[in-house]
């Protein structure tokens, strides 16, 4: 298939701290059901967005030049299972201790801004030291617009293996429902029904990276493309390395704020706990969403 380039690039950041650029739509077509992040990097390697120049890393070299210097804001595109409980957590004690927002009950565990848009858009204006927030399948607005002048955005989204993610979500319903909610999510699968929290195929880092891109592009058709281009990058991580990736991230190089709280692992260490027919429901959980993994580019 001879690919259109989306003219978006993706940075890929590795533990070691190497980047990699590559082109979103040669990535997507490149992310299916059984690959590593590692297999992306080395095609991001292979096939480069940025051309060889006087620098052994061009793409290193180009993140570097559009973040250093310049008032970075990070926004974490979360994804059930991807040390999401981790990095919520981190996102709302940092907007206690830069924006004196009133803390939350227990048991709510999300930050400001997390669910909707129209709120994240408010604390930009309300919480100007605020420099790391997290969402929920946000989209890009054109209300980010006016907040260029003040804040460049650095999209960060988790990246893990699609059969492994679907695993651990089912297990995650089995811990906390039991075989009644093996049964209920096999009885959603029937009808081809995602579950409400995490077997979603919507919620996957793939899918929430695709919607935005759809975002990205028309944003760039109302206002000027070198404007949100200037403004904002995405990055693609392993999940399992954000707080590595954050810490080298935010060295004299790149100058991206640092984050405290990354390295926690919130809800990590759990008993493993496997519905009866796990094999038949995640059968029908590929049957129902799978095909349409290859298709998001």
């Amino acid at each position: 298939e001879n690919l259109v380039p989306s003219n978006i690039p993706v940075y890929l950041s590795h533990s070691n701290s190497s980047v990699a650029a590559i082109d979103y739509r040669f990535l997507a077509s490149m992310w299916d059901r059984e690959t590593a992040f590692d297999d992306l990097f080395l095609q991001a390697q292979k096939f480069p967005y940025y051309a060889s120049s006087n620098t052994s890393s061009p793409s290193k070299a180009a993140l570097q030049k559009s973040l250093n210097g310049r008032n970075i804001t990070v926004i974490f595109h979360t994804s059930p299972k991807t040390a999401s409980s981790t990095i919520r957590k981190a996102c709302m004690d940092t907007q206690y201790d830069s924006c004196n927002l009133p803390r939350k009950p227990e048991g709510m565990t999300w930050p400001e801004g997390y669910r909707t848009p129209k709120r994240l858009v408010q604390l930009f204006e309300i919480c100007p030291e605020t420099r790391h927030f997290c969402v929920r399948y946000h989209p890009l607005t054109r209300n980010y617009t006016q907040f260029w002048d003040t804040r460049t955005f650095l999209h960060m989204f988790p990246f893990r293996n699609y059969n492994e993610w679907a695993v651990s979500a089912l297990h995650q319903i089995s811990f906390r429902e039991g075989e009644e909610g093996c049964q209920k999510m096999e009885e959603l699968l029937d009808e081809c029904a995602p579950h409400k929290f995490e077997l979603d195929f919507d919620k996957y880092s793939k899918t929430l990276l695709a919607n935005f891109i759809v975002s990205m592009k028309r944003i760039r058709r109302i206002v000027s493309n070198g404007k949100v281009r200037d403004h904002h990058y995405i990055l693609l991580h392993d999940y399992h390395d954000l707080h590595k990736i954050l810490t080298w991230l935010s060295g004299k190089d790149f100058g991206v704020p640092s984050l405290p709280g990354t390295d926690q692992r919130i809800n990590s260490v759990r008993p493993v706990e496997s519905c009866k027919e796990e094999g038949r429901i995640m059968k029908k959980f590929h049957s129902c969403f799978s095909d349409k993994l290859s298709k998001l580019h």
